[in-house]
């Protein structure tokens, strides 16, 4: 039986940059239902309403029962799975902006510690529910909805007014390369929106992420090709002007750099490897 599932997207242009939400949905599961692995652009908050699954990410598994939330980040490799025998049912709600994980972090949550465990009364769960029940409403309804969960999320945590300065610095970043994926951007031109000079993000960049700002990037964008490759609608040129490359060839070859594999073979290989999964 194939999992029901309500999706929610959110389509106005008045968005605020600091933290928006961009679709939501509740889907419950059938039994060993599994989700990727993939590879989001944006952060995702999946919450355990009843059932019981298991989340992958960073190379650990987590498992979780109801009253219990799970937080995926941009440009992580995740599965996550419904139990065989008590597959669960969750809302998801996905996000993006500025200020997005400076308020993840104020709720204790993390890449090293993704999940996080609602107190008795479900406060957060109540209204993640009451956001997603609303469907398709107006813009200053949702915002109010959003906001009361992310209050929800956020009160009563050990972490509240901790802020990394520096960290933002690299946060706003990574919301911009990730916001302008699908076209050319310059490292200054990074730097000058987050509000600093290009070598002092540089230094930020290999201090936090052990990279330099331009590896960052490009790592983003080959990454989030080799996931749009899985779409055999889309042309390998399509998905490299989709990522910031006009010209394919010089896609192919960062492609190949990175991955060992042309764009062809890549997507060759994965549907290669879906099938042999498939009859198993």
């Amino acid at each position: 039986m194939d999992p029901i599932c309500n999706i929610y997207y959110v389509g106005t242009k008045l968005m605020p940059r600091d933290i928006y939400p961009l679709q939501f949905g509740e889907q419950a599961c059938s039994s060993n239902y599994g989700f990727g692995p993939c590879i989001r652009n944006h952060y995702f908050i999946h919450y355990v309403y009843s059932g019981k699954g298991r989340f992958e990410a960073e190379g650990k598994v987590y498992h979780l029962s109801a009253g219990q939330l799970f937080l995926i980040y941009p440009g992580q490799l995740t599965y996550y799975q419904a139990d065989s025998d008590q597959p669960w049912f969750y809302r998801w709600i996905e996000f993006n902006g500025n200020l997005s994980e400076t308020i993840l972090k104020s709720a204790g949550l993390s890449k090293t510690s993704p999940i996080l465990t609602d107190t008795d009364n479900f406060p957060i769960g109540k209204a993640l529910k009451k956001l997603v029940e609303k469907g398709q409403t107006s813009f200053e309804d949702l915002m109010s909805s959003f906001w009361s969960f992310i209050a929800k999320l956020t009160v009563d945590s050990d972490a509240n007014n901790i802020t990394d300065p520096k960290a933002e610095y690299v946060q706003r970043a990574e919301n911009y390369i990730n916001m302008y994926l699908y076209r050319k951007i310059t490292i200054s031109e990074i730097a000058e929106y987050v509000g600093i000079n290009r070598s002092y993000l540089s230094r930020l960049f290999k201090q936090y992420k052990g990279v330099s700002t331009q590896q960052y990037m490009i790592a983003t964008k080959l990454d989030t090709a080799a996931q749009y490759l899985k779409n055999v609608n889309l042309s390998v040129r399509e998905v490299a002007k989709s990522v910031g490359y006009d010209d394919p060839l010089e896609f192919s070859k960062a492609f190949k750099a990175r991955f060992k594999l042309s764009p062809v073979m890549w997507r060759n290989e994965i549907f290669w490897k879906q099938s042999v999964k498939e009859y198993r």
